[in-house]
């Protein structure tokens, strides 16, 4: 038997997933959860609507050539699909820059 889910618990731990303003549903796909009975391991069912679905997938295509989508739950208990839009920072951490070596003011004296 699948296991039934605690949607209270789930946004009590996640409030930063309610803003609205900004998502974008994935047009033309569906997921629901594994049907009663089923097993285990069945996590839920994906549908697509092949024109929508298409029609989304080439409007959100990144220049790798991915479309990155999230299955979250709403404050209903619905499950629905959103464009992934987070997108990596690409600055390297303080702690990783390489200092430039000066010639002129090294003392070839070792630090410690």
């Amino acid at each position: 038997m699948s296991k039934k889910r605690n949607y209270k618990t789930v946004w009590k731990h996640a409030p930063h997933l309610s803003n609205m303003a900004d998502k974008i549903f994935a047009d033309g796909f569906s997921f629901r959860s594994p049907a009663q009975g089923a097993p285990e391991f069945v996590l839920g069912r994906l549908s697509c609507n092949t024109s929508k679905a298409i029609e989304f997938l080439k409007a959100h295509t990144d220049d790798r050539g991915w479309v990155n989508m999230k299955i979250l739950l709403s404050k209903g208990g619905t499950e629905y699909i959103e464009l992934d839009t987070w997108k990596p920072k690409l600055e390297k951490p303080e702690s990783l820059k390489v200092e430039k070596f000066d010639e002129e003011n090294d003392t070839n004296e070792i630090p410690w």
